[in-house]
């Protein structure tokens, strides 16, 4: 499909209010196109990931998957050595309130010359999370252990849960463990001593 006619077909998408999950997939998968007509595909990582993940059962050969994985997994390791590390928190929440997507989103419709009002609007971004919640429910973010060099501590997985109601946005990130940390205090210091199997 040419690029012309991929923008032509978004704008009334885009100005129309978000009431269905299919408004949200066509409107990813035509963005995922032009990045990748464009070549920019990596200039929007998080954009791309999320056109990828709404078309997907699972999404594990992905580098912004493996980032949101890794990331928790960090924070539950040094969270389990008393090493809180405010920074990486702050990362892992931007992914999981979608600010990273509502940004590289409208920078990429405005570079496009397409309607921001889906992600300037409060209300509007709103319903469209809220969609987008219903569409990647379930569909587990993975790291594939015979790609992996680098080994997680503890997760092997990270999923999805839309919970929400009509009045309000609950929207669930749940980590699956391949292990567990054993953790002791002493002197009041938290402190990991080793880890087991997740099953046991």
């Amino acid at each position: 499909m040419a690029r012309h006619s991929i923008v032509e077909k978004l704008h009334p998408v885009l100005t129309e209010p978000i009431n269905t999950e299919m408004q949200v997939v066509y409107i990813l998968v035509e963005l995922r196109k032009l990045l990748e007509h464009d070549g920019k595909k990596n200039v929007y990582p998080v954009l791309n990931f999320y056109g990828n993940w709404v078309v997907h059962t699972k999404l594990s050969d992905s580098p912004v998957a493996d980032r949101i994985v890794r990331l928790l997994d960090e924070i539950t390791y040094r969270k389990a050595n008393d090493a809180v590390d405010l920074k990486l928190e702050d990362e892992a929440f931007s992914f999981f309130n979608e600010t990273l997507l509502r940004e590289q989103l409208s920078a990429f419709l405005e570079s496009v010359d397409l309607p921001t009002e889906l992600c300037t609007d409060d209300t509007n971004w709103h319903y469209f999370r809220k969609k987008l919640a219903g569409v990647i429910e379930d569909a587990p973010l993975e790291l594939k252990a015979s790609k992996t060099p680098n080994p997680t501590h503890f997760i092997e997985s990270v999923i999805v849960k839309n919970k929400s109601t009509e009045v309000a946005l609950d929207v669930e990130w749940s980590m699956v463990f391949h292990s567990r940390p054993i953790v002791e205090v002493k002197g009041g210091k938290m402190k990991l001593r080793t880890k087991v199997p997740a099953k046991l």
